[in-house]
């Protein structure tokens, strides 16, 4: 299994971070939700500016496999978890096992 590399987020990560989450949703959360939830939760169009804010707001976090953003995670002041994303190419892969650990 190739090294994954944690490290924090940057603003030039905002479109590569908007591209896998849609990407993430829409092929992963069609296992559990209807086209029309997945295509609300993650639309067409996302509003870059807005989703950078999200992120620079808490501590986010980049996993990195192969040289590729392979998922992101957050963490709010309060210890809640707002973001966990894996892309679908390095799922089970113990992505998101690795941005946990570095949170906790």
């Amino acid at each position: 299994m190739p090294a994954i590399t944690i490290r924090p987020y940057q603003t030039d990560d905002v479109a590569g971070l908007v591209a896998l989450f849609r990407t993430s949703v829409r092929n992963i959360g069609r296992r559990d939700y209807t086209d029309s939830q997945v295509q609300a939760w993650a639309p067409d169009l996302i509003d870059h500016d807005a989703f950078a804010r999200r992120c620079a707001a808490k501590p986010t976090w980049i996993a990195e496999c192969e040289h590729r953003i392979a998922g992101f995670s957050d963490i709010e002041p309060d210890g809640h978890i707002d973001m966990l994303y894996v892309h679908p190419d390095f799922q089970r892969r113990g992505v998101a096992r690795a941005l946990l650990t570095h949170i906790e």
